[in-house]
């Protein structure tokens, strides 16, 4: 799509550079699923997905199930451009089933390789029936 420009001048009159203009169509974002990865399968309608937008900013949304929960054990990989600038944690929901439906959560680490690492889980019952995203971060 096209790009619109601005020159931007100082009130001496010197050229300083050109900008980019942000327009709406610069906000839409292709969502791509990721590959998953020991035994994670795609969790009903809640589809794990990422994008990243103008500002370069990465955002993973959506649910898994059923794979294996580890500090070692891939969940899925991102790839290149939709990495972070340095590992990070989130904490997100995780299913209350067998807990008497006490909220639980889960600790994600996500790796500057772009890999995905389910690292623990509060429902020590059923620490892999659902596994939910919502998170966004600046890529490298």
């Amino acid at each position: 799509h096209n790009k619109m420009w601005f020159a931007t001048i100082h009130t001496d009159g010197v050229f300083r550079g050109w900008q980019r203009v942000i327009t709406d169509t610069d906000t839409v974002v292709n969502w791509q699923s990721p590959t998953l990865l020991n035994g994670w399968k795609q969790y009903g309608s809640h589809k794990v997905q990422f994008s990243k937008n103008v500002l370069g900013e990465v955002e993973v949304i959506g649910s898994i199930t059923g794979g294996t929960v580890g500090f070692d054990v891939p969940a899925f990989i991102l790839p290149t451009g939709y990495r972070p600038l340095q590992a990070f944690h989130f904490i997100g929901v995780a299913s209350s089933v067998g807990t008497d439906s006490i909220p639980q959560y889960h600790r994600t680490q996500i790796a500057t390789d772009g890999t995905v690492y389910i690292q623990s889980c509060s429902n020590t019952v059923n620490p892999n029936e659902f596994i939910a995203f919502g998170f966004k971060f600046k890529s490298a």
